[in-house]
């Protein structure tokens, strides 16, 4: 009898931890419309008006993430350089 009252006991644990678990993770989280995005990553060059850096962005959807500088992949320019990239391009981040 006491070995089946132990039994039970550590059963009971092992099922409260298990709802426990699928309570926090299934329904703990709300469901936003950044789940639906897909994560991308793409080099870009930022530039001053003495030189250009390559960055590494990290994008989820419309937002980034993160910019991440690429060492080494630094030019200086000249004072009279104009980016060759359309305005949209230069100005356009994560789509």
């Amino acid at each position: 009898m006491k070995n089946t009252l132990v039994l039970i006991t550590i059963l009971l644990i092992f099922l409260v931890g298990i709802l426990t678990f699928l309570a926090v993770n299934i329904l703990g989280k709300e469901p936003s419309n950044e789940d639906n995005y897909d994560q991308y990553t793409y080099t870009k060059a930022i530039c001053t008006e003495s030189y250009c850096q390559d960055y590494i962005i990290a994008c989820k959807g419309p937002k980034i993430t993160s910019m991440t500088p690429i060492t080494g992949a630094i030019i200086d320019i000249s004072p009279n350089w104009e980016d060759p990239r359309p305005q949209k391009q230069i100005d356009t981040w994560c789509e």
